[in-house]
């Protein structure tokens, strides 16, 4: 973006008539080349016409009064401006004092700052310098960020201006009033989400059967204490399995899964379809499986159900998983995803079901 200043000059024209012999200083027509000997002439900035040679280089027709010089031409002031000069790119009209250039396009100073510079959305001045755009198009200057509270879901800086405000659980989390809208409180719903997750799993050929789970709401705090780590804010859901064994043979099993109250529908979604793949690999894959294969496995489960939603919030999760930096989660997942993309979901599925690590290669 840079800031010019277009430069005009306006000169009046200067006609002389003077006596016959005046002429014999060999005064030759800028125009036609020709000497002048007789009659008017006019002296523009050194150089000499016959009188009807003073010629705008656009129409072509005499230039009487004022004119303007450019790229050593004369032209009227109106051809000048409507044919020479560069036109502002929002009003269309002649740029003639201060003007803008941004992404190869001209810009009036004005037209720029009210209508194409970047605006911060929390205090709505321009933006110079450096500034933090998030998933959903906010852009805020750089300085907000550190004052400012993100929502744990969606990544937007809560604020009246960007999400209409938000809320903070006793818990310690923070949730804009755009995810509340859609928050899951309620046993009703979350067993509901619960089941429509088992069940995309399942078109997947991820089957988990009529197995009973105790579904568990939970705020942080409580979800903290069942994962036995006070510093583990990111956690989301949690499941266990407890089993008694008679002779040798497992005679009772239990499985519950604890997911985060008041996360909005589609993280509630996402979680749900991770700890039920917990579940399916508590039934079928050894206990000491690599943790990278088994939590990457999670996460790919959780991927397939995830895509099959539409909308921008599920596109938000979805390059979440792919941009995940964690070793285990966000490295396990992208492994599994190479693996899949390269044999087939049916291969992943047999590979969890034996004592085997990932391949060399994955």
């Amino acid at each position: 973006m840079n800031f010019k200043k277009n430069l005009i000059f306006g000169v009046v024209l200067v006609f002389l008539f003077l006596p016959q012999n005046y002429y014999s200083q060999n005064k030759i027509c800028d125009y036609c080349k020709k000497e002048i000997t007789s009659g008017k002439y006019l002296q523009v900035e050194g150089k000499y016409f016959h009188e009807n040679h003073f010629i705008c280089s656009h129409c072509s027709s005499k230039i009487n009064g004022g004119y303007f010089q450019h790229d050593g031409k004369y032209l009227h002031d109106y051809c000048y401006k409507n044919h020479v000069l560069d036109k502002c790119e929002k009003c269309y009209k002649p740029i003639e004092g201060a003007y803008v250039t941004s992404a190869g396009k001209i810009y009036h100073k004005n037209c720029y700052e009210k209508h194409i510079a970047l605006k911060c959305n929390l205090c709505d001045s321009n933006i110079d310098g450096n500034y933090y755009k998030d998933f959903w198009g906010n852009i805020v200057h750089w300085e907000h960020l550190s004052s400012s509270k993100e929502c744990e879901y969606c990544r937007r800086i809560i604020s009246s201006q960007i999400t209409n405000g938000g809320k903070v659980f006793t818990d310690g989390r923070h949730i804009c009033n755009l995810c509340g809208k859609s928050s899951v409180t309620t046993k009703y719903k979350s067993k509901q989400l619960f089941d429509e997750a088992k069940f995309k799993l399942q078109l997947e050929g991820i089957k988990i059967g009529d197995v009973e789970i105790e579904l568990h709401l939970v705020n942080l705090t409580e979800l903290k204490k069942i994962v036995k780590d006070n510093h583990k804010n990111n956690v989301r859901g949690y499941s266990t399995y407890n089993y008694r064994k008679q002779n040798g043979k497992i005679i009772n099993r239990e499985f519950d899964i604890y997911i985060l109250n008041n996360m909005p529908q589609s993280y509630f979604i996402k979680v749900a379809a991770h700890e039920l793949m917990h579940i399916w690999q508590y039934l079928n894959s050894p206990e000491d499986n690599n943790k990278t294969l088994s939590e990457g496995s999670c996460e790919y489960a959780s991927y397939l159900v995830v895509k099959k939603y539409y909308g921008k919030y599920y596109d938000f999760i979805k390059k979440n998983f792919n941009e995940n930096e964690d070793p285990v989660y966000g490295g396990g997942f992208k492994r599994v995803k190479k693996f899949v993309d390269k044999n087939s979901k049916r291969a992943w599925l047999k590979l969890l079901k034996s004592k085997e690590d990932f391949p060399r290669g994955y």
